[in-house]
């Protein structure tokens, strides 16, 4: 892009706003930020960008957009000090951080000490302790969920690490999996699959019907002609 395009997107997008509308225009400004960075536009355009984010620093957003600004500079203390700040700001970050970051422990751990109030830190928690520590899962999937009880991807989590150790209770965690989403449709066929072992083929019909994936129905359909 040309000296002079940049310089008049400058100016578009440093114009006064009227009040209702100035932290759209915030959050704008850092996204066309973030994009000048990304995709390889010149010094001059990031270092005028990044005076405007840094002009943004009272917006949640700008911060979150600031740490790829700063990331991409090289600059790894200042972006990870920019996405603490937008987690402390506002807990809709957690998610998009965890996408980002899916493997990280310790901003998952961050993530619950900064907001303890939000679920989705203490689901994504969880997951690192799976395998090794299930007990320590259970626990942070079950925090998780009486401050969210409608994540239906945590509930059939929560059934999955429940169903050999206590299946009445796995199904129980897939029935709310099943009535909050039925994500993947799992939560109800894996309730109907949990009760079939248990011998009680009447529930698994039940709960195989509750689902709207065709091969569950089928099986209802075949316990009940047995």
């Amino acid at each position: 892009m040309s000296r002079l395009r940049w310089l008049l997107l400058l100016l578009v997008l440093s114009a006064p706003a009227l009040p209702p509308v100035r932290a759209a225009w915030r959050f704008n400004r850092a996204a066309v930020q973030t994009l000048a960075v990304l995709v390889g536009e010149s010094g001059e355009a990031a270092t005028a960008y990044a005076a405007l984010a840094a002009a943004d620093s009272g917006d949640c957003r700008a911060a979150w957009y600031r740490g790829f600004l700063d990331q991409a500079a090289g600059q790894n203390d200042p972006a990870n000090n920019a996405w603490a700040a937008a987690i402390r700001c506002d807990r809709a970050f957690i998610p998009l951080l965890r996408a980002r970051l899916p493997d990280s422990r310790a901003w998952a751990a961050y993530a619950v000490e900064a907001q303890p109030q939000a679920a989705a830190g203490w689901f994504w928690l969880a997951e690192f302790y799976t395998v090794e520590q299930p007990g320590r899962a259970i626990e942070l999937l079950r925090t998780g969920l009486a401050l969210d009880p409608t994540d239906g991807r945590a509930w059939n989590a929560l059934g999955d690490l429940l169903a050999q150790s206590d299946p009445e209770a796995a199904i129980e965690a897939y029935l709310q999996a099943c009535f909050n989403g039925d994500p993947g449709w799992n939560g109800c066929w894996k309730a109907g699959q949990t009760a079939e072992r248990l011998g009680d083929y009447a529930r698994a019909v039940e709960y195989y019907r509750y689902s709207r994936w065709p091969v569950a129905r089928q099986r209802a359909e075949l316990l009940e002609g047995r």
